[in-house]
């Protein structure tokens, strides 16, 4: 029986090897592609500027398409991504041991804390995406569907992004930015850069989040 119990936690942890490496290579395409799509963006407005004869209106129109079809070409990517993290989520409940084999043992939650980075990745460039982009709601209906297979096996993530932050919150801040459309002392959250993990309501991983503060 414990031989098996080994074999079994091997290929565990091969299947969870594989799907980190899968997972970090998706996350450099996605990176890649905003890097491509800031570059483009600065390269259009620089022909604005320097170009002063040609029509600036049809300039940045066809900077408007080009944001365009690269953030459609991203959401492509992020919809993969997402098909590929929930094939995964069978590996959450394979990982769950006979509570009368190892009771005292606390679960392995590696896979769950990278799917988590993984989602919230992927809400973080949502967020900064046109609501009009195709396949936008699509793909957000799949994040949610993924938080909420990640529920199921009891682990949960809490909405930190527009929150009011104050001292009592156990998070760290990793960088404050002043704002002067916020109230004169109000602190939001503005960014998460790690999402707050829980697992059966007990906190795994701490938030890290930046603060936008007004003055």
């Amino acid at each position: 029986m414990e031989v098996r119990i080994q074999d079994a936690e091997k290929a565990s942890e091969k299947r969870i090897s594989a799907v980190d490496r899968s997972l970090s290579k998706n996350s450099l395409y996605a990176i890649i592609g905003i890097l491509l799509a800031i570059l483009f963006s600065v390269l259009f407005f620089w022909l604005v500027n320097k170009r002063q004869k040609t029509d600036r209106s049809a300039i940045l129109e066809q900077v408007s398409q080009t944001k365009a079809s690269l953030e459609e070409s991203m959401v492509k990517e992020f919809e993969k991504q997402t098909e590929l993290m929930e094939s995964q989520m069978e590996l959450l409940k394979q990982q769950k041991v006979a509570p009368s084999e190892k009771a005292d043992l606390e679960p392995d939650h590696s896979l769950a804390l990278k799917l988590a980075g993984e989602i919230n990745l992927i809400e973080r460039n949502l967020s900064l995406m046109d609501e009009k982009t195709k396949g936008l709601k699509q793909l957000g209906r799949s994040v949610e569907k993924l938080k909420d297979n990640l529920a199921a096996n009891g682990y949960e993530m809490p909405v930190l992004l527009g929150k009011s932050f104050n001292e009592g919150m156990k998070l760290t801040v990793v960088n404050s930015i002043p704002d002067e459309n916020l109230e004169t002392g109000a602190e939001i959250i503005t960014k998460v850069l790690i999402p707050q993990v829980n697992y059966n309501d007990k906190m795994i991983q701490i938030a890290q989040v930046e603060v936008s503060v007004g003055y």
